[in-house]
């Protein structure tokens, strides 16, 4: 009979969730895309709730969501931004995991609803290519994008998708030599009718890098190569196409002072390549990511290193190479917390532009900004999210009728925070902990 009263007493015992804490994703290496819904959609290559990367949403006031955690067999560390596809979803890449580890494609829809498309295949197969980045969709109705590596030559290749996950690989890079030289493609690319540009990071004659367009296909072109001091080497993102016609991007390093350059590229039948910046280290070093637009043809940046306090910069440019230093990142505290912004900028619809750090802010994690075309800096939200997360103990009483106990990681101060559940199951901060 005791038994049967003990099954019963445990048949009626109820079990429900409070609440829940997010781990939140981290290096976001990658651009934001401002979607029609006006909200930002973005990737972290580490972080989320397997440590693998995760897919997130950040709303213009800094409410940063996540969507979707990798797991492995559906991708891992995504590094390349995501693009709007016809159907509203959003198209990206996963830089590795899937069932090769060669990394995926996938497509994700505002409210997190997941599909694999693509699992390359490396050196050979039906999409052959590994490390993917990102996408660009054509009017054609097609995606293009490249891979890193992988392909017949392991310098990586350039490859069309349709909607549906279809590849068709257009060309296959051959390093530092041969028909199709550079190694390490960047994307996105940009397109002018059916002809795509891109860059690569390696490879070609110096093995700095070089500038190439091809047709949706396959025919292909050599528009210069980066030779070091001269033109910068070894661009860190992919170009710009502005109206004027002209092709604009930046080296990581390289040019006269070893900090990197900024670069124009006039697509004549000899193309004409021109330094527009050589990068100083108080002024910003080493940019990262492509360029940005205003609607004055402007262009806007971002660096890695240098500026200020040495933590990376802000900074715009005209077409004819002049320079404003428009923000310089302090770290992990201070008036303009980050440092390390390797993904660049996004135009937003209401005229700032957005971006995350890859780290900086409480808890070393990242933080969300805006700055205006004047340079004014707003930041929105840091990555070390305010209710932290892993909760690392029992709850204890508080003596004021509710619960407390400690979280581990996040909060405001990166540190962790006492939390506090009262008795209607409400789950609030109840103290931040220091980071010492």
């Amino acid at each position: 009979m005791g038994v049967v009263l003990m099954a019963a007493v445990r048949a009626s015992a109820a079990y429900e969730v409070l609440g829940s804490f997010q781990k939140p994703g981290t290096q976001v290496v990658a651009p934001l895309v401002q979607h029609s819904d006006g909200n930002f959609y973005g990737v972290a290559a580490a972080g989320g709730a397997f440590d693998l990367g995760s897919i997130f949403k950040l709303t213009p006031t800094g409410v940063l969501t996540t969507l979707y955690s990798f797991t492995g067999p559906d991708g891992s560390g995504p590094a390349g931004g995501l693009v709007e596809g016809a159907d509203l979803a959003l198209y990206g890449t996963a830089a590795g995991g899937g069932v090769g580890v060669f990394g995926v494609v996938f497509k994700i829809t505002t409210a997190g609803d997941f599909t694999k498309l693509v699992d390359f295949t490396g050196p050979g197969g039906a999409a052959r290519g590994s490390v993917p980045h990102a996408l660009m969709r054509h009017a054609d109705g097609n995606f293009y994008g490249v891979t890193q590596a992988g392909g017949a030559g392991g310098s990586g290749t350039v490859f069309q998708m349709t909607a549906a996950g279809a590849v068709t690989t257009l060309l296959d890079f051959t390093g530092n030599t041969g028909a199709r030289p550079g190694s390490e493609p960047l994307g996105p690319l940009v397109a002018s009718g059916d002809i795509l540009y891109g860059v690569t990071r390696f490879g070609a004659a110096a093995g700095l890098g070089a500038i190439f367009e091809v047709s949706t296909t396959g025919a292909w072109r050599s528009l210069g190569e980066f030779s070091g001091a001269a033109t910068g080497s070894n661009p860190a993102g992919g170009l710009l196409l502005h109206p004027d016609g002209a092709l604009y991007g930046t080296t990581e390093f390289g040019g006269t002072n070893g900090f990197g350059t900024a670069f124009k590229v006039i697509t004549a039948a000899t193309p004409v390549f021109t330094v527009l910046r050589q990068f100083a280290d108080l002024t910003g070093s080493q940019p990262a990511g492509a360029l940005a637009r205003d609607a004055a043809g402007v262009l806007y940046g971002t660096t890695v290193n240098g500026g200020a306090n040495g933590f990376g910069s802000v900074y715009k440019l005209t077409t004819a190479g002049g320079h404003t230093l428009l923000a310089s990142f302090t770290g992990e505290i201070g008036g303009t917390p980050g440092s390390a912004m390797r993904g660049g900028l996004a135009a937003g619809a209401d005229g700032f532009f957005y971006g995350i750090t890859s780290s900086g802010g409480p808890g070393n994690l990242g933080t969300a900004f805006k700055i205006a075309a004047a340079g004014a800096f707003t930041s929105l939200t840091n990555l070390s999210l305010n209710p932290g997360w892993t909760p690392s103990g029992a709850p204890v009483a508080s003596g004021a009728g509710s619960l407390l106990f400690p979280v581990a990681a996040g909060g405001a101060s990166g540190g962790g925070n006492i939390m506090s559940v009262a008795t209607n199951g409400t789950i609030s901060v109840a103290a931040t902990l220091g980071g010492t």
